[in-house]
């Protein structure tokens, strides 16, 4: 049970944390301006079609990124927008750094996966690999 416990206070711990609060604060404020709302939600959507693309290896046009740079940059000028953006990346670093500590700590657990997968993997996991 020990570990569940160390589990619910390491969530306890996320959700009062200054980045989740700040994020919190950040979307109540978002969520008050539906126009602006709505602009973030827009190229939420879009950044996260453009990162599924490349992880699936997809090349991508340099228009659409660039066309994605652009509206990041407006949204930027904003300050409402500008600080949720913020504030949510902040938490996603915080997020994704405690996960990279536990997966560290059970590095040597590793699924077993059919034939061939290993190798997808390690090629996956090169420079220049998907």
């Amino acid at each position: 049970m020990e570990v569940y416990d160390e589990a619910h206070a390491l969530a306890r711990s996320l959700r009062a944390s200054a980045e989740f609060q700040r994020l919190l604060k950040a979307k109540d404020a978002l969520q008050r301006e539906p126009e602006k709302l709505k602009r973030v939600t827009e190229f939420k959507a879009k950044e996260f079609e453009v990162e599924g693309q490349r992880l699936l290896g997809v090349d991508l046009p340099p228009e659409k990124l660039e066309a994605l740079q652009r509206l990041a940059d407006l949204l930027l000028l904003d300050p409402v927008a500008r600080e949720y953006l913020e504030a949510e990346a902040r938490f996603a670093r915080l997020f994704s750094d405690v996960q990279k500590i536990v997966l560290d700590a059970v590095k040597e657990w590793e699924p077993l996966l059919p034939p061939g997968a290993g190798e997808r993997r390690a090629k996956e996991s090169e420079p220049g690999g998907r």
